[in-house]
């Protein structure tokens, strides 16, 4: 022992307390670093959230008549409903404007204005298209688009449809196309998630010199 205490004398070890000025062990979590971290994963979710919210609504239409060919192709639920039509001009009837509720084409007939006002507005073809079965004979009412497209492209593209029915010419051509692609709640999600993710690591705990301070011992 006495060899030792000597040792230690001589050597004047110095040391450098683990901690806090008082020496004590500082805590693994503050109250910051919860809040920062929650923040951030709000930002996460947020920005996953608009994205998803944009591409769940992803929606198409397209229609193309060559001479006295058509073909109809729609895109519904994101991309998860895809379906296609080919026939020839004979089997189109006539083009609308109809009003929609949820995706579903409502009789307006009899119906007041005030309630007209919580429906939107789409264009509606009526053509003898087959069924699951392959039948044609009945004619069928398919609205083009399940979204609201504003009652002035309704029209001017059902106007469309229907000079296009009537032309007698086997030189008649028919283009439209048709997209939702974002949602004004996903793009606002998005940009909100963005903010507050970038102010929680500008104003948040990632910033604060003493986090750094410890990180660096």
């Amino acid at each position: 022992m006495k060899h030792l205490t000597k040792f230690f004398k001589k050597k004047e070890l110095s040391y450098e307390p683990f901690g806090d000025e008082e020496g004590k062990r500082p805590p693994m979590f503050t109250m910051e670093m919860v809040f920062t971290f929650t923040f951030l994963t709000v930002s996460l979710i947020m920005v996953c959230g608009g994205y998803y919210h944009c591409t769940a609504y992803y929606e198409t239409t397209y229609l193309s008549c060559v001479h006295d060919h058509c073909n109809l192709e729609l895109t519904r639920n994101g991309g998860g409903e895809f379906i296609q039509y080919d026939f020839e001009k004979s089997a189109l009837v006539s083009a609308y404007v109809c009003r929609m509720k949820k995706g579903e084409v409502i009789n307006v007939a009899g119906m007041t204005t005030k309630k007209k006002r919580g429906l939107t507005y789409s264009y509606c073809l009526k053509a003898h298209l087959p069924d699951e079965n392959g039948d044609a004979s009945a004619v069928m009412e398919l609205p083009l688009t399940v979204y609201d497209t504003g009652k002035r492209k309704a029209r001017t593209t059902s106007e469309d449809i229907s000079d296009y029915i009537k032309n007698k010419s086997h030189d008649s051509e028919l283009l439209i196309e048709d997209s939702k692609s974002v949602s004004a709640l996903g793009i606002i999600l998005i940009i909100f998630g963005i903010l507050m993710g970038g102010l929680t690591v500008l104003l948040g705990e990632f910033s604060n010199p003493d986090l750094k301070r410890k990180k660096s011992r």
